[in-house]
């Protein structure tokens, strides 16, 4: 599954959020593995991702994207793939750096997921941002 970035997102953020949130949760709770690779499919990753590297976004909604992004990578190793296809990595270690220590626990546990899958290139930790 590839990753298409789309631009960041313009109107109402938190109101389009909030308005397909409901549809998302649900499924993330499922315990079948597809419904969770259909989220990435429906491109539930790019908009987690921008949440999560926005200043703008609270603490609180940071920490859920981490949180989510993690429980996304549980289901399936072609998942996994897919969170690293998105550049989910390099996000997350950009992460650590904040101050609010239940936002940097959330990307290491997200972190974690991901990297003890075996599909997950490990030299990902040792390569620089531009």
């Amino acid at each position: 599954m590839a990753c298409l970035l789309e631009a960041p997102l313009r109107i109402s953020v938190l109101s389009e959020v909030t308005a397909t949130s409901r549809h998302y949760v649900d499924r993330l709770f499922d315990p079948d593995p597809q419904k969770k690779a259909n989220l990435i499919v429906l491109g539930a990753v790019p908009r987690l991702l921008y949440l999560l590297q926005q200043s703008t976004s609270s603490a609180e909604l940071r920490t859920e994207c981490a949180v989510v992004l993690g429980s996304l990578a549980w289901a399936q190793r072609t998942n996994i793939k897919s969170l690293v296809d998105c550049h989910t990595i390099p996000a997350l270690l950009q992460g650590l750096l904040c101050p609010d220590l239940t936002f940097i626990e959330a990307c290491l546990r997200c972190l974690r997921t991901v990297f003890i899958s075996p599909v997950t290139p490990v030299q990902l930790l040792y390569t620089e941002s531009v």
